[in-house]
């Protein structure tokens, strides 16, 4: 099984994708531009590409092809809350290889911090206090800080967010990933690097859906990535 966090612990920051839609296409590209871990969905109506992802068996056949193309951690986010993976489906989804699962801590079942046989991103989300972020974390392997209220989605960062961004990393222990829910450019990853996140999670917002803007904007974070690590 490949490790997200001891990817995220060697040399960040790390490059992670999250496709608009589980399309191994998609997925082919992103890595052949140096994506260094992958994130798909299921049971999800995901807010930034508009895309509906069904169950496992809907998903699964895709989330196979997608996890036979490379070694890098593959991780799912298991639900949005309306609809969460069952214990059937989180089986179903260690056998076909997937490294990690994801979602809101306010959505994610107790009993998956329990029964989970792969390791856990636990997504911190707008309406969670501050006072609680380190608590949450302890629940989890890592955290993905996807603060940004709906109304943010797509528009530029501003000094405010840097700041939150900060608190954040100084509340959370374990490994942090920030998701591009704003419109960051490659050359946000020095300063987010600077604030000691471990991963940037590029998708639709500054990707794109197509696999020739996908590929050159995760060459672009990747090379960012990279001047960091120098």
């Amino acid at each position: 099984m490949s490790s997200l966090i001891d990817l995220l612990k060697e040399a960040p920051p790390r490059l992670i994708f999250s496709p608009p839609r589980n399309d191994p296409e998609l997925v082919r590209a992103a890595l052949a531009a140096g994506a260094e871990a992958i994130k798909v969905h299921i049971h999800a109506r995901h807010q930034a590409s508009g895309t509906g992802f069904g169950d496992v068996l809907m998903e699964g056949p895709a989330i196979e092809r997608i996890r036979a193309l490379s070694d890098v951690p593959v991780g799912v986010v298991v639900g949005d809350g309306s609809a969460m993976a069952t214990r059937g489906e989180l089986k179903r989804l260690a056998e076909i290889g997937v490294d990690f699962i994801d979602a809101y801590t306010r959505h994610l079942p107790a009993w998956m911090l329990r029964e989970c046989p792969v390791e856990r991103m636990g997504a911190l989300a707008p309406e969670d206090a501050a006072e609680d972020w380190a608590s949450i974390a302890g629940l989890f392997d890592c955290v993905e800080a996807a603060v940004m209220p709906h109304e943010r989605y797509g528009t530029a960062s501003v000094a405010y967010d840097i700041a939150l961004y900060a608190r954040i990393r100084a509340a959370v222990g374990c490994p942090l990933v920030i998701p591009t829910q704003l419109a960051l450019e490659p050359e946000d990853v020095a300063t987010l690097a600077h604030l000691g996140f471990d991963g940037i999670m590029i998708g639709a917002i500054v990707t794109g859906k197509d696999a020739a803007t996908v590929e050159a904007v995760c060459a672009r974070f990747r090379a960012a990535c990279d001047e960091v690590r120098q």
